[in-house]
């Protein structure tokens, strides 16, 4: 498990803090998502190869975390609002099908709020498949995700695909 502090809140505050854990070679999606979807597994779960970078998550994590805070959350719980951050689309349905896990993913990406100790054993024991870190993920598809985010040729050759997404997730909301 790789922890970050969601910048701007204090450390001992309730949901300042975020474990990731990632998992390769996943072999039982669709339990891991009806878990979550009954109410037995409270993370948010997300395809690996829909994220670029961790710096998106920790973005998206600062955003839900922000609108929390604000009692703004458009979602219904703080680990979906995450999935919600990372969409450039302002549709639940379509953020949750496009970035969250789903019955076939075979690299799923869990993050947690306010992580506890028996949280890595717990996920260990539900997902089934190689906890690695996050730089071994699977990698993104990069045509996948300029095609989300409407990143055009030119502007990469400013900066990064992940720099394109970051400014898209942090200006969503304002424009």
């Amino acid at each position: 498990m790789e922890t970050f502090s969601v910048d701007g809140f204090d450390a001992h505050e309730a949901n300042a803090r975020v474990g990731v854990w990632v998992f390769n070679n996943v072999t039982n999606a669709a339990e891991v998502k009806r878990a979550l979807m009954d109410g037995k597994l409270d993370v948010t779960l997300l395809n690996s190869t829909s994220v670029a970078a961790m710096s998106c998550i920790e973005l998206a994590c600062y955003k839900a975390r922000v609108a929390e805070s604000r009692d703004g959350l458009v979602t219904k719980a703080l680990h979906a609002e995450v999935v919600f951050c990372l969409s450039p689309s302002r549709h639940i349905s379509e953020s949750f099908r496009r970035f969250g896990g789903d019955d076939s993913s075979t690299s799923l990406i869990v993050c947690k709020f306010d992580p506890q100790d028996g949280d890595d054993a717990a996920l260990r024991q539900l997902i089934a498949g190689d906890v690695v870190k996050f730089a071994d993920k699977a990698p993104h598809d990069a045509a996948t995700l300029r095609k989300w985010y409407k990143i055009n040729e030119s502007e990469l050759t400013l900066g990064s695909l992940e720099d394109a997404i970051l400014s898209r997730i942090a200006i969503r909301d304002v424009a």
